[in-house]
């Protein structure tokens, strides 16, 4: 082989031995000729030429070096320049067209899809219903966004969308501008013009499509599921008071029906048999539960809120209240005191005292009456007499209420 394998060309033939021989007018071996030309051809045949006419047999060992002033590539076969990568080339769509049904063309002739493939496009018009787009003809796949179908709005005219093949069908990479909700979650998107007035947001229907709605429908920015002290007579729309009422679904019979009170029902179920309920109702088969009663009463913290010891500052005392009791109720709003409350005291007496010195006692004709509690005693020099003092009290039952202001309880279930 005229190359060597580390990159030395070898010749075969040395003629030095034909000039020195002495041959006549120092002949060259015609064999050895041969032989050293078809070395050198052989040679050549295995060199990478230029103009590209012949290929590499092995993967080429570039020696830690460069290709420069490399042609931006044309095929997929092709490497491709950095800055033809940088600027996007091997992934922009071109000739962009449709509303629903988008075909676009591809760089490099590409013949089929490939799962991981990446591509972006400047749409050319607003979607009204799901999408497919179709690249170089090769077959047209949906869009989805997060495994579901497009809907009105999602792309707009002048759009940068990106979509990833993920072998089946494209899933939109760039944000949808209606994004797909689901139960308590946050979604990212640009309301496009006229989908939405300012400061509504998109609310999931449960099914992956979404609708826009206020911040907070009750208009307030209350909280959800949180009970909130009202000042006003009437309350927003979708609050209910927190008197006892029971609420339930539509035609289930409950004080409140909403079809839309399914998350509050949920909640208030799992907490058992609180609130007058039972813990097993079940929504959907037409159940009621019993909302907190909040009417007339002050809210106190759980004695053992969050699992810990019970700190008994109203657990055990009187009053009938359990403070470790979620929605345990006590306390009254009179109280008359009993003997036992009443505190240890005692009442003074009178005391008349008779000296036999000033009057003797059988001399003595008056009458003295007794009373109920009196004492009359007679001694060996005098009497004396112990009237009980006057009954006082009524025991009639007192106000028990703390300076307080009364408002409403209302929590938002929508």
């Amino acid at each position: 082989m005229p190359w060597n394998g580390s990159g030395t060309f070898t010749r075969n033939q040395d003629f030095t031995d034909d000039r020195d021989s002495g041959a006549p007018e120092h002949f060259i071996d015609a064999d050895k000729m041969d032989d050293e030309f078809d070395n050198f051809k052989a040679g050549l045949e295995a060199a990478w030429t230029r103009n590209g006419e012949n290929k590499p047999t092995a993967d080429l060992n570039m020696n830690s070096k460069k290709f420069t002033n490399v042609a931006n590539a044309a095929l997929r076969t092709q490497f491709a320049a950095m800055g033809q990568v940088q600027d996007g080339a091997p992934f922009n769509l071109t000739s962009v067209a449709g509303t629903n049904t988008i075909t676009a063309t591809a760089a490099y002739s590409m013949t089929a899809y490939a799962a991981g493939q990446t591509f972006r496009f400047i749409a050319a018009d607003t979607n009204d219903d799901a999408v497919t787009l179709n690249i170089n003809s090769i077959d047209a796949k949906a869009i989805q966004k997060n495994g579901a179908a497009l809907v009105a709005g999602d792309i707009t005219t002048g759009d940068a969308v990106e979509v990833y093949y993920d072998g089946t069908q494209f899933q939109m990479l760039s944000p949808a501008r209606t994004p797909v909700l689901t139960d308590k979650s946050i979604g990212i998107g640009k309301i496009s013009s006229g989908a939405a007035t300012s400061g509504q947001v998109a609310v999931a229907d449960g099914s992956g499509g979404v609708s826009f709605a206020d911040t907070d429908p009750s208009g307030y920015n209350l909280p959800l599921y949180v009970p909130v002290e009202w000042l006003f007579s009437s309350k927003p729309s979708n609050t209910v008071w927190l008197n006892g009422q029971t609420i339930g679904k539509s035609s289930s019979g409950a004080d409140i029906e909403d079809d839309d009170l399914e998350g509050l029902f949920d909640l208030i179920v799992a907490e058992g048999a609180v609130y007058g309920n039972t813990g097993s109702e079940d929504f959907a088969s037409g159940d009621t539960v019993k909302l907190p009663d909040d009417c007339g009463r002050v809210v106190a913290g759980k004695d053992n809120m969050g699992g810990i010891s019970s700190k008994n500052r109203l657990t055990g005392q009187s009053g009938g209240i359990n403070g470790d009791n979620l929605g345990a109720t006590g306390g009254a709003e009179t109280h008359a005191l009993t003997s036992a409350q009443n505190g240890p005291h005692y009442h003074g007496s009178a005391v008349i005292m008779f000296n036999y010195e000033d009057l003797s006692w059988h001399d003595y004709n008056g009458t003295i009456s007794r009373g109920s509690g009196a004492s009359i005693g007679q001694g060996s020099s005098g009497a004396r007499i112990e009237p009980n003092t006057s009954t006082s009290g009524s025991g009639t039952a007192h106000n028990n209420v703390q300076p307080t202001i009364i408002r409403n309880k209302i929590i938002r279930y929508k």
